[in-house]
């Protein structure tokens, strides 16, 4: 059954990965206050305004920030030219 809350999703992650998932949500806390919590595409997803602009997964190799809008990363520019990024 999937998770239906962001404490359960991350309940489900492995270790070192939901401690570092725990500190990312945390980050987007702070950044969002107004920020709905909730699940979105099977993964934790914060809400402004009903749209979904921010989240993160995890998979077995991986963890993964997801901005959900192409302008979040060619406006950070070199800050994160070094990770690897897709569309």
């Amino acid at each position: 059954m999937p998770p239906e809350t962001v404490d359960e999703y991350l309940a489900g992650v492995d270790e070192p990965g939901r401690s570092t998932l725990g500190t990312l949500r945390a980050v987007l806390l702070r950044l969002l206050p107004e920020a709905e919590e909730g699940i979105a595409y099977g993964a934790p997803a914060y809400r402004v305004d009903g749209k979904v602009i921010a989240g993160f997964s995890a998979s077995a190799k991986h963890l993964s920030y997801l901005p959900h809008s192409g302008e979040v990363l060619s406006r950070l520019g070199a800050v994160v030219a070094d990770y690897p990024s897709s569309k």
